[in-house]
């Protein structure tokens, strides 16, 4: 019978760990707690595993007022949405998503817009209108995820796996010597 539980202990420590394998939140842009100077019209999101196509997000401004999220697309790990007008403020996006291993997870970051105001000429003719177009600035953001808090758990998860094991060996040895 121990030896039954012994094995059943080795096999829970060597095949347990996609049960840890919860995601989060890798990068974003805008990033948390950053403040955008320029116009924004798409937010990204990149987790540490592939999503669910289920998975959302929504932000909402500073008087709790929801901004409209449109064409949200999952791709993979990679969850991208477009927004327009988003005024000077201070902003929460919440994220929901379903992780790789079936388990929903919600997260939420804050960002700041801090465009710069454009006064209004006082009087406008026809000929000193010109066409002007716009370009949206592509912000890239270089963030690397950390592995620490993996590395951390296969090492405890080593460690625990040297232990059962040295318990199995000293149960079953010690019954034989007796």
């Amino acid at each position: 019978m121990k030896k039954i539980l012994s094995l059943i202990a080795i096999c829970l420590f060597l095949f347990g760990g996609k049960a840890f394998a919860h995601t989060g939140l890798e990068s974003s842009n805008p990033s948390d707690g950053s403040t955008i100077t320029d116009p924004i019209e798409e937010i990204t999101l990149t987790f540490l595993t592939k999503i669910e196509q289920t998975s959302s997000f929504k932000i909402k401004g500073t008087n709790n007022k929801e901004i409209p999220v449109k064409d949200i697309v999952v791709v993979d790990d990679l969850m991208t949405g477009t927004v327009e007008g988003m005024d000077n403020g201070e902003y929460t996006l919440t994220w929901n998503i379903i992780g790789a291993d079936g388990h929903p997870i919600q997260g939420d970051l804050s960002f700041t817009v801090n465009l710069p105001v454009v006064e209004n000429p006082v009087e406008v003719t026809e000929e000193a209108e010109t066409d002007v177009e716009e370009t949206a600035p592509i912000v890239e953001t270089n963030e690397v995820g950390s592995d620490s808090s993996s590395n951390g758990f296969f090492i405890w998860m080593i460690i625990g796996l040297v232990i059962v094991l040295a318990a199995s060996f000293w149960v079953i040895n010690g019954r034989n010597k007796k």
